[in-house]
């Protein structure tokens, strides 16, 4: 599952919820009955991946500050639901870094072919070697 920027990106400009402990709040309330329902519902493999954003263009640097505490909810939430979690955004970030941010989304949210490959290539590998918790 990968979760969490669309929450921040349409809530930009929004002050009762963007960068608001509420906002928080009801994320991590939507999130939890998600996972509830399906823990309720199945007892199949969670593998929970922390929602990204890149510093491109520049005004995405504004939003980490409503998106990290739901990166910290997302996290917290693997581990209460005995998920696994993929920390995608410093990955992400690392690469970005490296290799220009450009070449892994065109508008700092949505990936590219190569920022898609780069996000299955992860979900692969803890796929193959994280096993079932």
């Amino acid at each position: 599952m990968l979760i969490g920027i669309n929450d921040t990106w349409h809530n930009v400009g929004d002050e009762t919820v963007f960068a608001t402990e509420e906002g928080a709040e009801q994320f991590e309330m939507h999130y939890r009955h998600l996972l509830a329902s399906l823990r309720k519902k199945s007892n199949a493999r969670l593998i929970l991946m922390e929602p990204f954003v890149f510093p491109y263009p520049e005004d995405r640097k504004t939003w980490r500050v409503d998106l990290d505490p739901k990166q910290e909810i997302v996290k917290r939430l693997a581990e209460e639901f005995a998920a696994e979690w993929i920390g995608l955004d410093a990955y992400l970030n690392a690469v970005g870094a490296v290799e220009g941010y450009e070449t892994l989304s065109n508008d700092g949210v949505h990936p590219t072919k190569k920022g898609h490959l780069l996000i299955a290539d992860a979900w692969l590998q803890q796929f193959d070697e994280g096993g079932e918790k």
